[in-house]
């Protein structure tokens, strides 16, 4: 059975068909048929064609699923249904409508009941998708198509008003924070950015619906069928779907990037991020409430003591509660406090360089733990061959004295007669370039001491993503200098996740 509309209007008969047509040996299965009169006597004789024609392929009428509609000067009138050849009844049309391709209609659409049930059903399903233990990226891909599929649909055919819509959202934003996945002092536009511009990705309602009627009004507008040409003089097009969805992303983005608070972080890394810094957004690996926790930290959302004192107005000192030198904001806990430095930075710096030391070690032979996370490094390991020895965390042995020689990792390559010194950092995000070229000083002593002294040539290598994810564009050309694959994601989810225990640790003492 598949779907079919038949039309008979003025002696005219049309077809629509749905997918999965299917014709064999000649006969066509139908549903969903709507037949039209002028009169009683005229709907009469639509039937015994209709009836005829079922007979004959073997089809019967599901009379439960059947009504009769009688419309004089648009109001309905009672009728005592219409007798069907075989005998039976098809009985007039209840109060409660009929239900045709999904919409409730009477002598017209039903929209007060259609609203209220499209409504209803989105937003169970977003609660559903919220509530589950889907990663971030997965849940908002999930209500985008299976939740805002549901509004989508009827777009064109229910009159929505923007306040309905503004609703429906607003009610959205309440259930992902009612389950952790949005942060309730969060960006509002930014949430419904794209994911690939430093947004979460959600669809709003009231764009779907608006970009859906648009893209109605285009068809129609553009069609060269002859009933279609005459809807297409009626309706009036100020701009077209793309035009609508580039107009609000602008308006959306630039309205975030104005905001005092919300939109700092964005201005501060908008010189020194390459379009990669999302990679680890847009994989959508975390989970729901880590990823909305670090769009509450690049927003400054977070109830940090300088938020509480300078925003919420509260009575409490916005020094450090951990060093008590410096005012308490997201930056100074993410990367600047001294208290944090030797253990909770360190541990972060070392997590994330350690997928760099496994793919070097595979790279070279060297003898590794199957995946990288089981990975526990030693001062020094040697490749089976004996060529190539690498270094964690060792001080480099020099004729003079160094000021810098203990590089994270140290490459000795005696095949290529070649020494690769690799530093790694997680600084502020708007600091990754300097910190790249200050790294890059920090070791040129160093490997130019090298040379001299063994006569090989050397690089340095800085490997810096921000403490909330950010990369600077030379950063995947240091990762081809090592030879190894494009660990960027991984990186920075070490870094993004490393910072959010960081900030979660102190934030709850």
């Amino acid at each position: 059975m598949v779907p079919l509309t038949m039309l008979l209007k003025r002696e005219t008969i049309g077809y629509r068909f749905g997918s999965g047509q299917q014709m064999m040996n000649h006969l066509l299965f139908m549903d969903d048929l709507k037949l039209y009169g002028r009169s009683e006597e005229e709907l009469e004789k639509l039937v015994d064609v209709v009836h005829v024609f079922s007979r004959d392929i073997g089809m019967e009428f599901g009379l439960d699923k059947c009504a009769v509609l009688i419309l004089k000067q648009g109001s309905k009138v009672h009728c005592e249904g219409i007798l069907l050849p075989d005998g039976k009844e098809m009985s007039e049309m209840d109060e409660s409508g009929y239900k045709y391709l999904g919409v409730l209609e009477g002598a017209d659409i039903m929209q007060k009941e259609m609203k209220q049930k499209v409504r209803d059903e989105y937003l169970r399903r977003v609660k559903l998708v919220a509530k589950s233990k889907l990663y971030g990226g997965n849940l908002i891909k999930a209500i985008n198509a299976w939740a805002v599929s549901v509004v989508r649909y009827s777009a064109g055919i229910l009159d929505w008003s923007d306040r309905e819509l503004k609703e429906m959202d607003v009610k959205t934003r309440k259930r992902l924070t009612m389950f952790g996945t949005f942060h309730k002092k969060g960006s509002v536009p930014r949430l419904y950015m794209k994911r690939k511009h430093g947004g979460r990705g959600l669809i709003s309602v009231v764009d779907c619906v608006r970009e859906e009627e648009l893209g109605l009004c285009g068809y129609v507008k553009a069609s060269e069928e002859w009933m279609l040409k005459v809807v297409g003089e009626m309706v009036e097009v100020g701009e077209t779907k793309k035009e609508y969805k580039k107009r609000v992303q602008k308006e959306r983005r630039e309205n975030f990037m104005q905001k005092r608070l919300h939109g700092k972080f964005m201005r501060d890394v908008s010189e020194v991020a390459d379009e990669r810094s999302w990679q680890w957004l847009r994989a959508g690996y975390l989970g729901k409430g880590t990823e909305g926790f670090v769009f509450a930290a690049q927003e400054q959302a977070l109830r940090t003591r300088f938020f509480r004192a300078t925003i919420q107005k509260e009575a409490v000192d916005p020094k450090c509660r951990v060093c008590g030198k410096e005012v308490e904001s997201v930056g100074h806990l993410a990367s600047g406090c001294s208290g944090l430095a030797q253990k909770e930075y360190r541990r972060r710096h070392d997590r994330m360089g350690l997928r760099v030391y496994w793919e070097l070690c595979r790279k070279y032979g060297v003898k590794c733990a199957d995946v990288w996370y089981k990975e526990v490094p030693d001062e020094v390991r040697v490749s089976e061959d004996g060529q190539v020895e690498i270094w964690w965390d060792r001080g480099v042995e020099t004729t003079q004295k160094m000021e810098h020689n203990r590089p994270d990792v140290t490459v000795l390559n005696r095949v290529a007669q070649e020494w690769t010194f690799v530093d790694f950092s997680v600084p502020w995000d708007k600091n990754v370039v300097l910190k790249e070229d200050e790294k890059v000083a920090k070791y040129a002593p160093l490997a130019k001491e090298i040379r001299k002294m063994h006569r090989v040539s050397t690089k340095v290598v800085p490997l810096v993503v921000g403490c909330l994810g950010v990369v600077s564009s030379r950063f995947v050309g240091y990762l081809k200098v090592l030879g190894i694959p494009d660990v960027l994601g991984g990186m920075q989810t070490c870094a993004v996740i490393g910072t959010t225990l960081i900030l979660q640790k102190v934030l709850s003492v």
